[in-house]
């Protein structure tokens, strides 16, 4: 999930984020799926878990995402979109696969801050693991309550001023993956 309410700068490091992950996970060898939702005002599904099976057709699709600017960041809708209409068998979800959101953002606050942790906690109930990353937050009281918890594991803080050196660290420690 990335969230076009933020500077385009941001947005774009969001997609250098979001490929730097994909690089790291297996795709080609169906281990893992990939969708993509981008939030703001409005939530809009880029493609869903079944659209590619290839780690390069996930990285060109990755390319063409394009910078959407909202006022609003609505993160709980966001979240609610991907546990109903991304994550289903009709979609490419499959029984067997870890269900992973990372949900990307540069706000300290959503519209609706206790509603994005409730959703949350229903993505938890349903064995969801939520990843936070958040760009040059100084507040990350709102990412550290809709993270799953232990935050040390799900919470990611990017500072952009360091570069693609702090997103490759930031990939690396998710699933305890190394560069491939």
């Amino acid at each position: 999930m990335m969230d076009s309410s933020v500077p385009q700068l941001t947005f774009d490091m969001m997609k250098k984020y979001a490929r730097s992950l994909v690089n790291r996970f297996n795709v080609d060898d169906h281990e893992y799926s990939v969708g993509l939702m981008r939030y703001g005002e409005s939530n809009d599904k880029q493609w869903d878990l079944n659209d590619y099976t290839s780690k390069s057709d996930v990285l060109n699709a990755i390319d063409r995402v394009t910078y959407k600017f909202g006022r609003s960041s609505n993160a709980a809708e966001a979240i609610r979109m991907v546990r109903r209409r991304m994550f289903n068998d009709r979609n490419g979800d499959r029984d067997f696969a870890r269900n992973l959101i990372f949900l990307m953002t540069a706000n300290e606050r959503s519209e609706d801050t206790y509603a994005t942790w409730i959703e949350a906690e229903e993505a938890e109930k349903e064995n969801i693991n939520l990843y936070t990353v958040g760009f040059d937050l100084d507040d990350t009281t709102e990412i550290d309550e809709t993270s799953t918890h232990p935050i040390r594991i799900y919470r990611h803080l990017i500072n952009t001023r360091e570069g693609d050196q702090a997103i490759d660290l930031s990939t690396g420690a998710v699933l305890g993956l190394s560069k491939l």
